[in-house]
């Protein structure tokens, strides 16, 4: 990067799995991501509440509505490293919106099971 120049601001925020597809009844509401407006990138460090190997694959929706916004291939989780990373550029996110983000694995008949399931609200912030 050139000297001089500032690099593209970087959120992050640890997101713990969602207990449940849908909201109803008794669950709580998703977390709320403030994003202001110089964030080039949100950067969600998902916790992973038990044992996960091999590769994952991420799949950023917004909510309810299901339609697939980004998916990508991370990085290997491990039973030491309980914790996976996706970075979402900012230009993805729209304001006041819900979004789920599901991890698969691949099981022993090379089909994608979903393993955890996360969800946050993005609140765009003026500056």
């Amino acid at each position: 990067m050139p000297q001089g120049e500032t690099s593209p601001a970087v959120v992050n925020q640890q997101l713990t799995p969602y207990d449940g597809y849908t909201r109803g009844a008794g669950l709580p509401l998703p977390p709320i991501i403030s994003l202001p407006s110089p964030a080039a990138l949100l950067r969600l460090n998902l916790s992973l509440s038990g044992p996960a190997s091999g590769s994952l694959r991420a799949t950023l929706r917004m909510f309810p509505q299901q339609n697939n916004i980004m998916t990508v291939r991370l990085a290997n989780a491990d039973a030491l490293h309980p914790l996976v990373t996706l970075d979402v550029p900012a230009t993805l996110l729209l304001d006041n919106k819900d979004y789920i983000v599901e991890l698969r694995a691949a099981t022993s008949v090379r089909t994608q099971q979903t393993v955890y399931t996360f969800m946050f609200r993005i609140a765009k912030a003026a500056q």
